[in-house]
């Protein structure tokens, strides 16, 4: 193996935004989460309609005022639960991307550094998971050069 000086190992830092939560990725996930929630809530907006629509049919004596308060308050609960909903999903995603983007940003450095016989230190974005796994790992490069190429 052979000795790597501190500007080559810095170097060879993992780029941060080729493992990042894509922009496009974030949209769309925020159509996707608004889209499921919308649609579920129309669908029970629909049947109170259709309930509000049989009630003097069935000769049910139904408040059209009341009727009509309760079907607003449901559009605002309707938008309050589809903003939640898009809210929630968007953080699941950046933490998942937290997670998942450090995996591969050490998978995809131990392979490269394998294949071309030569390891540097890992250097994994701020407030991502798995440091001290990347702190473990530049502490064994370290040993492993300093014996000169031998596993400690």
């Amino acid at each position: 193996m052979s000795n790597t000086t501190r500007s080559a190992v810095a170097s060879v830092k993992v780029r941060p935004k080729a493992y990042l939560a894509a922009a496009a990725s974030i949209v769309g996930v925020v159509i996707l989460s608004s889209a499921l929630s919308a649609f579920f809530c129309l669908q029970f907006l629909s049947q109170v309609q259709d309930v509000v629509a049989a009630a003097p049919a069935l000769g049910a004596d139904l408040n059209a005022t009341l009727a009509g308060m309760y079907k607003n308050l449901f559009i605002i609960l309707t938008a309050i639960v589809v903003i939640l909903s898009v809210l929630v999903a968007v953080i699941l995603h950046y933490q998942l991307s937290r997670i998942i983007g450090a995996e591969f940003a050490l998978n995809r450095h131990l392979r490269e550094k394998l294949l071309q016989g030569d390891l540097s230190p890992v250097h994994l974005r701020q407030g991502d998971f798995f440091q001290e796994l990347a702190a473990n790992l530049n502490r064994f490069v370290e040993k492993t050069k300093g014996s000169g190429g031998r596993s400690v």
